[in-house]
Parts: structure tokens; C-alpha cells; sequence
């Protein structure tokens, strides 16, 4: 794909919020707010050489898709503090859609799923946790690792499934992200599962806490990730329907897979790791 037609949406995604009347409510973490400022300002300098997170790749597409879908209304970022307030605004109407990816079956009957964003199987993630762990980063396989202690977010409902499929037994859930960095670090558990890294030392970062992945070992997820759309809101029919369409034109034109190229999802660095 043309590099040109990616600079050509973000153009577009730059300006375009300050040209529509009507206004539309989006879910967002003050984190995910700042690195989607933080990577508007560097693209301007870098373009597609802008470093890119997955997570605002996803807030690109989902932008992206709304334009594509024939909607230009203006995007009001309402600050959520995590994914259980994003259900409950969805689950009342009091939001109609969410750039947040989710897997399939996630959500409740008040919730509806996008057209797939990422499609079944090509979801990665990579086990993390503190390089000190000599226990968890000399790991051969993984049965050297089924008695060590996880923690997931309590919405990745098949991130718990894959790991007790796999046999991992100790596995605890929090609703807050920033706590499963703060449990690695100060509560003695091991590790946790996060997207494959934007970043060439392939670190994750939080307030000051560091986490390393395990070598040679990449999980996979089996289920599709979509955006949510509510289905108590007033536009919700018109929403679902301009990001179905926009979905599809971005998966056709390549734009959907030329951004998590950029995010480092697809990387032919992994293509060696055992695949679980």
C-alpha cells in the first residue's frame, strides 16, 4: 500500500475533528489520550517511521473506519479510568462505541462486536515479567514455567483460558492494567501477558517499573478482537453500520495491516519462538 494514502487518513485525523458539528462521545485512558498526542506530534516530524503502540494504532483504525464509514462528527475523548467503567457506559448508552479492541464473546448482551479487526489466530502476545526472575527468563519450555504465579486483567477472558489450557494453575485477575506492573513488582507474582512490544528492546514500561518477555516463547490467542458498540444508544445502528463498512475498506486497502506492521504486531523477529 501506498505510503502516501496512510499520510493522506492522518492528514485527515489531524484536521478533521474541528470541521463536524456533531459530536460524538469515545471512551479513552488518559495514557492511550497522551501517547495518541504524543504520536501526532512525532508523525509529523517522522511519518511512518513515528514510533506507534498498538493501542493507538487501534484508536487510528477505529477513527479511520468511523471516516471511511461516511461519519465526520467530531470526537469528544472522555477520560475512563479503565475497561469494567467502558462495559458500564456501553451497557447504559451513555457512549455508542469504543475504539478499545476486545475478543469475541467478551461482552455482554448489551454490547455488540464490530466487524473483526484482528481475525482469528493472528493475535499474539508474548509472557512478561522482571528480568531478575532467573526462575522465569531461563525458562527451555513451557512446563519450566506452569507452577509460577500469573496475573491477567480480569476483561481477557481468554488470555485465562488459553493459560489454564495450557496448564498454568495460579492464575489471579485485576480490573486496573497499572496493577498487574505494581503485583509483578512488589507481590511476588511472576508474570502476565502483553501485546508483542512496539519497541526494538522489546521492554514494557510503567511508572519507573520495567518488564522483560520470555525468551523464544509467544503465546496465541485463538479468538478475533473487534470494537465494541453499544445497543442502548441512539446511533448505535448508524455507528455499527459506518464502521462495518469502514472495516471492510480498510482491510482491502491494506491499511488495517500496514499500521500493526508499524505497532511491531507482525514481525519477522518472532517468526522463529515456539508458538503456543
Amino acid at each position: 500500500m501506498n505510503n502516501n494514502f496512510i499520510g493522506f487518513f492522518i492528514f485527515l485525523l489531524l484536521s478533521f475533528n474541528g470541521q463536524a458539528n456533531e459530536v460524538i462521545d469515545i471512551p479513552i485512558t488518559q495514557t492511550l489520550l497522551s501517547e495518541y498526542h504524543a504520536y501526532q506530534q512525532e508523525f509529523k516530524v517522522k511519518k511512518e517511521q513515528a514510533f506507534l503502540k498498538r493501542t493507538v494504532a487501534d484508536l487510528l483504525i477505529f477513527q479511520q473506519a468511523l471516516i471511511a464509514g461516511g461519519i465526520t462528527a467530531k470526537l469528544n475523548y472522555l477520560i475512563v479510568p479503565n475497561l469494567k467503567r467502558e462495559f458500564l457506559l456501553l451497557k447504559h448508552g451513555e457512549i455508542v462505541a469504543s475504539p478499545r479492541i476486545i475478543s469475541e464473546g467478551s461482552v455482554s448482551d448489551d454490547v455488540k462486536l464490530s466487524t473483526a479487526i484482528i481475525k482469528k489466530g493472528n493475535f499474539k502476545k508474548l509472557m512478561y515479567g522482571l528480568k531478575s526472575n532467573q526462575k522465569l527468563m531461563s525458562a527451555n519450555n513451557l512446563d519450566d514455567l506452569k507452577e509460577l504465579r500469573a496475573v491477567l486483567a480480569s476483561g481477557w477472558k481468554y488470555d485465562k483460558e488459553k493459560l489454564t489450557q495450557l496448564g498454568f494453575k495460579h492464575i489471579i485477575t485485576t480490573y486496573n492494567y497499572p496493577t498487574i506492573f505494581k503485583l509483578i513488582k512488589h507481590r511476588d507474582i511472576d508474570f502476565t501477558l502483553l501485546d508483542l512490544p512496539s519497541r526494538e528492546n522489546m521492554l514494557k514500561y510503567y511508572q519507573g517499573i520495567e518488564l522483560a518477555p520470555v525468551p523464544n516463547i509467544i503465546i496465541t490467542l485463538p479468538n478475533s478482537r473487534h470494537f465494541m458498540i453499544s445497543r442502548n444508544h441512539a446511533d448505535s445502528e448508524k455507528v455499527s453500520q459506518a464502521l462495518t463498512k469502514g472495516i471492510r475498506i480498510l482491510h482491502e486497502n491494506g491499511t488495517i495491516k500496514k499500521y500493526y506492521q508499524q505497532a511491531k504486531m507482525y514481525h519477522p523477529r518472532f517468526e522463529q519462538w515456539q508458538e503456543f
